[in-house]
């Protein structure tokens, strides 16, 4: 569901028609793309820890904080992306 509000987003951007409108959209595409980057190259290095399933994701900055913290931000740029 996040990517398809994302994209309604940059929808929304180009069909205003105004400098604006092309503005926010490049700024989106800036911000979404990296970040969607960011997220699956973090599902994938936990692939190779001992991460199975989301409860598993509580001891993860225990054993590898660094990941854990990359994560983390990774998921509240998510949630600030959609509130602005």
């Amino acid at each position: 569901h996040s990517s398809i509000g994302h994209v309604d987003y940059i929808r929304i951007g180009l069909s205003c028609g105004a400098i604006e409108g092309i503005q926010s959209l490049i700024t989106t595409i800036f911000i979404y793309a990296p970040m969607t980057i960011y997220a699956f190259a973090i599902a994938l290095a936990l692939r190779q820890t001992r991460v199975k399933c989301i409860a598993d994701l509580g001891v993860l900055a225990e054993t590898n904080p660094i990941l854990a913290i990359t994560f983390s931000i990774t998921m509240f740029s998510y949630s600030f992306l959609i509130a602005t």
